[in-house]
């Protein structure tokens, strides 16, 4: 079960069970709900990991947080799309530059897979 891993000790597990989220986001699986208030927002938090060092930082952590913002941004919305698009550029000036490549990662990541024509 996705949650169970979610919730799991082990950080690969974890970062798997997001990663299954992104794909089940991208097959259209999930409500746009889902993404907006839960898919997202867990990204956003495996990216920006607030409290942690730059040498404690789990890139693969971000690694899997950037994929799946891409994954959700195939899906979804205008509204959405801008929405996370501006988070992730306030998130730039709060964190300032320990974090600004990651973020840009995520921005490029949301842009290169939202669907401009549908």
């Amino acid at each position: 079960d996705v949650f169970i891993e979610l919730m799991h000790m082990q950080r690969h597990r974890r970062h798997r069970a997001l990663n299954k989220l992104g794909v089940a986001c991208e097959a259209g699986k999930l409500s746009t709900s889902t993404v907006v208030h839960f898919v997202i927002p867990l990204s956003l938090q495996l990216l920006v990991q607030r409290g942690v060092s730059m040498n404690q930082y789990d890139q693969g952590a971000a690694d899997v947080g950037i994929a799946t913002i891409g994954h959700c941004c195939r899906v979804v919305n205008w509204k959405v799309f801008c929405k996370t698009l501006r988070g992730l550029s306030q998130l730039i000036t709060l964190s300032g530059a320990s974090r600004e490549k990651m973020l840009i990662r995520a921005m490029c990541a949301a842009t290169a897979n939202f669907r401009f024509h549908k």
